[in-house]
């Protein structure tokens, strides 16, 4: 059999451990060196394999961290979703993360995740330009749902995808829509004036155990943004 029949085989393998379960979303998979002692064959061969499954959209190869399967939304893992809002403008438009670290919950998010005031949080905030103005996203996850969280994951998926990564898998949402004006934080990363009227979409992501395993605001300029509702 040819290297290219043997390294589709071995790609339709690994889909099919991903269909069954047996690799889970968001889960790290055995690197090249042992999936090519699994399989008893070539690096190459194992590299275009993965690639096929990298073109297949399936898995995630990253630099340094290995190779994982790509979070994705279903009707199993998030069956109460329905009527999300988002702005169909923004598209694909490219992620920069302006701030990536740990901080405590404090009295304020201890309470909303239900857990104690030195418990650490990721804390997120990134920026994608919308035509000629720019769209701020804020978004805190608790560090033991996300052990593996990584910047290169921010820039990669999207938020949606990100919460489906959790070690409690994202089963519905909370939104609600609020116009403000701009204070400090959307002056600072969306180069607004004062006053300037916000679009902030906040939302609230649960696992099926009733759990919240992140949250996320996002703003947007009020005269240059338009939502939709998407039931599907």
């Amino acid at each position: 059999m040819s290297k290219k029949y043997l390294f589709e085989r071995i790609a339709n393998e690994i889909e099919h451990k991903i269909k069954l379960g047996e690799y889970k979303a968001g889960m790290l998979i055995p690197s090249e060196k042992k999936l090519q002692a699994l399989y008893g064959v070539s690096r190459t061969t194992i590299r275009k394999a993965l690639q096929q499954l990298v073109n297949q959209d399936l898995i995630i190869k990253k630099n340094g961290v290995g190779i994982y399967i790509k979070p994705k939304i279903t009707s199993q893992n998030i069956l109460q979703m329905t009527g999300v809002m988002k702005n169909k403008a923004l598209g694909d438009s490219k992620k920069i993360v302006k701030e990536f670290c740990l901080r405590k919950a404090g009295p304020y998010y201890s309470q909303i995740f239900e857990i104690s005031v030195n418990t650490l949080l990721y804390s997120i905030k990134a920026v994608q330009k919308k035509n000629s103005s720019l769209v701020l996203e804020t978004i805190l996850l608790p560090l033991d749902l996300y052990p593996f969280l990584v910047t290169a994951d921010l820039q990669m998926v999207n938020t949606i995808e990100l919460l489906s990564s959790s070690q409690e898998k994202l089963y519905e949402m909370q939104q609600e829509l609020q116009l403000i004006s701009a204070g400090d934080l959307q002056k600072r990363y969306m180069k607004v004036k004062p006053a300037t009227p916000i679009f902030k979409l906040s939302s609230q992501y649960y696992a099926e155990s009733g759990r919240i395993i992140g949250v996320s605001d996002r703003y947007e300029t009020a005269a240059t943004t338009k939502f939709e509702i998407d039931f599907n």
